[in-house]
């Protein structure tokens, strides 16, 4: 009998094992095919480009033809997308670029990398004419399309003019439900990363640094709008205090829109602005094919500029790129991020490195040992920092291994302050589950992290001792970093967040621009000739393939949010993220942003 059930159980593993590699080849051909479907191939002459944006582009993709199909990686990231707008202002077979915008939800520093690149495309002389895909036009989407020669509407299409909001969430009332009680030791008067833990609404130190921020984007987006469009910028500002949504009819009316077409009729007026034929078919390149083929032919020369990505909370160990409401969203792992700059720093064609940091902070020891790392590396290289939509907390920690700091106007940057959290969960496990807890230990102290109990007040007294020495070495590496004194430091610092063009004012960056700018000052400062320039990236995610490798939940939990598409549910899954984050980091002493900041 045991025999007949061994024989049994090995026949059906045979099976299983045999049926998974069928499974397997299958989306390997899937994938292979899709890909060679997908390539760019000769791209013809009198080419229109064809720009669509909605959601958000990502700050680097692995270029994974597995990952693109399966795992939904976007063609390209916010460097291939500005290169290839720049080739492109060159290419001759491209006639003129078609902007077909969506609800388009990157940050604002993103929006800014993206306009300057649409802007630089413009200035080669061919046109831009723009247009919405989705039947509205938010404020983001308008701040794009601005650029262009013209932009054009359906006639049904509603146009966002309501302004912008910062809108924060609390979790005080919900611990109280849950009987889980929550011990807070900061360092930095605005360091608010903790208030929604113990408030109901905001400080008004918390209050002032968000308007502040706000005023900024609202400011960037009047200027840059009335520029473009020829308007002054207090009309622009009256269109935005005494409207909400606004027709496309009006949007005409108003100076916003430059005519209402449908589809067919965008591309008429396309080929009529670029020279072509209006009674021939629009011969149109789809972006994601023409960045793929741009991609090709980065440059490879044999002095290299190696540009490596830091992306996502700052964690001790490896690297995660596949975010998830459950399990936590992407981070940057230090073990992970210092290979990387070994790697970098080691290799023979290397002759400088720059650090992109999009990253909000997080576990301070971790980001200490990547700076010791990137400093390490300053010591042969020149090294350019660049700071993406957020570089803060932590991520302006590791910024301070460098003398040269560039970020967008609309950067998050800033937050030097540290805290630690601590969730207490007796109440819940005793009055909610029923469950409580005995037991012995060596010492007065041995189960002061088991989230169990309170802290006693000499406990809270060591924590908040090592939480103001993390601090205080913060602001020292701030001030020698940044040749500023450590008492100027103190009151730039306590934990408040700026805006890029707000911390250049004050002398916590040195140059505001993108990624773009950074690499040209690397190649500046090594020397480099333009002719032997090479650029190479480091910690681009992982492939489709190694992601195959992770728990099946991590996948199928993504893939469910990013089907759903909506709003709610990617916000639900970014808050999560972001919570997930913090009850990781139970008890250790954070650099980390305050909560989630989004402009809506």
């Amino acid at each position: 009998m045991r025999f007949l059930t061994a024989v049994a159980a090995n026949m059906l593993g045979t099976f299983i094992a045999l049926g998974g590699v069928f499974i397997f080849g299958l989306i390997m051909m899937a994938v292979l095919i899709g890909s060679a479907s997908r390539s760019a191939g000769p791209i013809r002459s009198d080419s229109v480009l064809l720009l669509d944006l909605s959601g958000t582009v990502p700050e680097v993709v692995s270029g994974d033809p597995f990952a693109q199909s399966f795992g939904g990686e976007s063609a390209y990231g916010l460097y291939d997308l500005t290169e290839s707008l720049k080739r492109a202002g060159s290419d001759d077979r491209i006639k003129a670029l078609w902007l077909r915008t969506g609800n388009v939800s990157s940050s604002w520093a993103s929006l800014q990398t993206i306009r300057r690149a649409l802007t630089e495309f413009k200035e080669s002389g061919k046109p831009i004419i723009a247009s919405g895909k989705s039947f509205t036009l938010p404020e983001k989407a308008l701040y794009l399309a601005s650029v262009a020669d013209s932009i054009f509407a359906d006639p049904h299409t509603m146009v966002e003019m309501n302004g912008f909001a910062m809108t924060v969430e609390f979790y005080k009332n919900l611990l109280d439900r849950l009987h889980i009680k929550v011990e807070v030791v900061r360092a930095g008067t605005y360091k608010s990363a903790v208030e929604p833990f113990f408030r109901t609404n905001l400080s008004d130190n918390n209050r002032d640094q968000l308007q502040a921020i706000l005023d900024d984007i609202t400011d960037t987006f009047v200027w840059d709008v009335a520029e473009s469009r020829g308007l002054e910028p207090e009309y622009i500002r009256r269109q935005m205090d005494n409207n909400g949504t606004i027709t496309a009819k009006d949007a005409l009316e108003s100076g916003l829109l430059d005519g209402l077409r449908y589809d067919d009729e965008v591309r008429r007026s396309l080929a009529l602005s670029a020279g072509l034929d209006p009674d021939d078919k629009l011969r149109t390149v789809s972006f994601n094919s023409y960045a793929r083929d741009s991609r090709k032919s980065m440059k490879r020369g044999p002095d290299e500029v190696a540009v490596v990505y830091a992306v996502g909370s700052i964690m001790p160990g490896k690297s995660s790129d596949v975010p998830n409401p459950f399990l936590g969203g992407k981070t940057v792992g230090s073990e992970t991020f210092m290979d990387a700059i070994r790697r970098a720093r080691r290799s023979k064609r290397t002759k400088a490195i720059v650090i992109r940091i999009n990253s909000p902070g997080g576990v301070a020891p971790a980001a200490d040992a990547m700076l010791r790392e990137i400093r390490e590396a300053a010591q042969e290289l020149p090294v350019v920092i660049s700071m993406g939509d957020v570089a803060a907390s932590g991520g302006y920690w590791m910024a301070m291994g460098s003398q040269t700091v560039v970020a967008e106007p609309l950067t998050l940057t800033g937050s030097i302050g540290v805290f630690s959290l601590m969730f207490n969960a007796s109440g819940f496990m005793d009055e909610t589950l029923g469950i409580n807890y005995d037991g012995v230990k060596s010492g007065p102290y041995a189960d002061m992290y088991s989230g169990l109990r309170s802290f006693s007040t000499e406990e809270r007294a060591m924590l908040q001792r090592s939480t103001d020495q993390i601090y205080r070495a913060f602001l020292g590496l701030v001030a020698d970093a940044r040749d500023l004194e450590v008492d100027d430091v103190d009151r730039l610092a306590q934990g408040r967040v700026w805006t890029g063009m707000a911390a250049k004012e004050r002398g916590l960056i040195d140059e505001l621009g993108g990624l773009d700018r950074a690499i040209e000052l690397a190649v500046e400062a090594a020397g480099i000739d333009a002719d032997q320039l090479g650029i190479r990236v480091y910690s681009t995610p992982r492939g489709f393939l190694e992601r195959f490798s992770q728990p099946l939940v991590r996948a199928l939990v993504r893939v469910v949010f990013s089907v759903s598409g909506s709003d709610a549910a990617n916000h639900l899954m970014k808050t999560s993220n972001h919570l997930s984050d913090l009850i990781g980091a139970n008890g250790k002493v954070l650099a980390r942003m305050p909560y989630l900041i989004e402009t809506r």
